[in-house]
């Protein structure tokens, strides 16, 4: 009857059957029903974990475990305990996956090493996902390869056991960059969950996801396209609350994901207004979503935005009112996340500059700052909104604030970043250019030497970036001025020649041209 119920996914009615059986036995005679107690406080404590309540499965696990005595019992049950402590992931991560790590352990000495079953496959697969977790890569394919040999040898080839090591597999070489061998064991779970017919089941769309993360990270985006595309399919097939969800979440992802990658600001806001379409209409409980759709599209509509093409009035208008309509949820939802406050404000500030309302930018980008001083924002969020103020003060031709800002930029940078950073280098460089508006050449040449000499531990002599060529014009420059000799070209004219030579080269190969979208994104 239990199973029969939880198999269902009525949870609720299990832990009320159980609590129900367990009350029975305790008024029964106790010595004569050890076995069906520990037996209904197992099942009881499975049931919590269904429903996400581990510290209640902890409990009454701990209660099976003070009457267990044989190995069998004690093996189940220090395994049970192990998934319940897995399960708390998500909160003080580091110590439940080391108590999982300690019971999954206690549960492999008292298992039967003369017999194969399937409880031992489970205790393995669990016992290579923590040590997939820790990446101690050789323990994980080692019991999980375990897992999997038994698996093969005991279950039919659509079983839902055997489909979830393979992509236990697959995610582990997704962890070592093993971008084709993750895909191979993808396949081999999708076809798995194929057989057993679950094409309904959670895990589907989650092995779907994990291969289009995959394809992502090959750089092939249409085929992980392909992926969020069956996703879709599932969530329009079976449309109940949780693959609402879902079908939000991966219309976002296909913005992220592929069109922001291949530089389609237009097809990006086609999916990013789908996403607020479903919870607009189906989510509506989920307002911190929902300001994060806005503020999406905020961000979208500003980089479809093109000064040139004179279409300031569609675009930048619903950019600036999807800003304003996230800004308007924030002020609403408990607890205020003062973070999100300041990167709308950023973005705000960033949208006006665009359309060079210069006024308005500023005073939102040190609100911006105002927020993320006041209540601790990260270091480099700090950074990223002082680079934009001194942006905005080079082209009104403030050099002085805008050098004031830089300075703080690089401050930054140099307490968080390492020493060699490409970061750092653009900072220098920028810091050097504004000198030489300023006509301080020393100070100039101070940091268009910084910035060379740090690029050079960064690349070597079969690399290059487009920062060497601009340095060494500047440096060029700066040196012909310095020595009062205009017509005299330096060192540095010779080598800006070489690295514009060697930039033309790379334009010509695919592997070294990727064209990014810069976003101030909120995930």
């Amino acid at each position: 009857m239990v199973e029969s119920l939880y198999r269902m996914g009525e949870h609720n009615a299990c832990i009320q059957y159980c609590q129900n059986m367990i009350e029975y036995f305790l008024q029964s005679s106790f010595d004569h029903h050890t076995d069906d107690l520990i037996v209904w406080y197992s099942s009881l404590g499975c049931s919590y974990k269904a429903v996400y309540d581990y510290d209640l499965a902890i409990e009454t696990h701990y209660k099976a475990l003070e009457l267990a005595k044989d190995n069998s019992a004690l093996a189940r049950i220090y395994y049970d305990i192990g998934g319940a402590y897995q399960g708390k992931g998500d909160t003080k991560k580091e110590v439940n996956v080391d108590k999982a790590f300690e019971y999954y352990l206690k549960s492999l000495q008292y298992i039967d090493t003369n017999h194969d079953t399937i409880f031992k496959t489970k205790l393995y697969h669990n016992l290579g996902l923590i040590y997939l977790d820790k990446n101690m890569y050789n323990k994980a394919d080692m019991y999980l390869q375990e897992a999997l040999n038994i698996q093969l040898k005991l279950l039919p080839s659509g079983h839902s056991y055997l489909a979830a090591t393979y992509l236990s597999m697959g995610k582990m070489s997704l962890h070592q960059r093993e971008y084709d061998q993750a895909l191979k064991y993808f396949q081999l779970a999708l076809d798995t969950y194929k057989k057993s017919r679950l094409f309904n089941h959670a895990s589907i769309r989650d092995l779907y996801e994990k291969i289009a993360a995959t394809y992502y990270q090959k750089g092939e985006y249409i085929m992980a396209l392909k992926s969020y595309e069956k996703i879709l399919s599932i969530c329009h097939k079976y449309s109940i609350s949780p693959n609402y969800a879902t079908m939000a979440r991966t219309y976002e992802n296909i913005v992220r994901y592929v069109y922001l990658k291949q530089s389609d600001a237009k097809s990006a806001v086609f999916y990013a207004e789908k996403a607020l379409e479903v919870r607009l209409k189906y989510l509506t409980d989920e307002q911190i979503l929902i300001f994060k759709s806005y503020h999406l599209l905020g961000l979208l509509y500003s980089f479809v935005y093109n000064p040139d093409k004179q279409i300031y009035d569609e675009y930048i208008s619903l950019s600036l009112e999807n800003m304003n309509k996230a800004l308007s949820i924030l002020l609403v939802i408990k607890p205020i996340n003062y973070d999100y406050f300041s990167s709308v404000y950023h973005n705000l500030g960033v949208i006006h500059r665009l359309v060079e309302n210069y006024k308005l930018a500023l005073e939102c980008l040190n609100k911006s700052i105002e927020i993320g001083l006041e209540h601790n924002r990260l270091p480099n969020a700090l950074a990223s909104t002082y680079d934009a103020i001194a942006q905005v003060y080079t082209t009104i031709e403030n050099y002085d604030l805008a050098l004031s800002n830089m300075d703080k930029v690089l401050d930054i940078f140099q307490a968080t970043l390492p020493a060699a950073d490409n970061n750092i280098i653009r900072v220098h460089t920028t810091l050097g250019s504004l000198h030489k508006y300023k006509k301080n050449y020393l100070k100039s040449m101070y940091h268009f030497t910084k910035a060379f000499h740090l690029h050079a531990m960064i690349y070597t002599p079969y690399r290059t970036s487009s920062y060497l060529k601009i340095l060494c014009r500047n440096l060029d420059e700066i040196c012909r001025i310095l020595n009062s000799n205009h017509s005299q070209r330096s060192q540095f004219s010779v080598v800006a020649e070489q690295e514009e030579e060697k930039l033309i080269r790379l334009e010509h190969d695919s592997d070294c041209c990727h064209k990014y979208l810069l976003t101030f994104d909120i995930k």
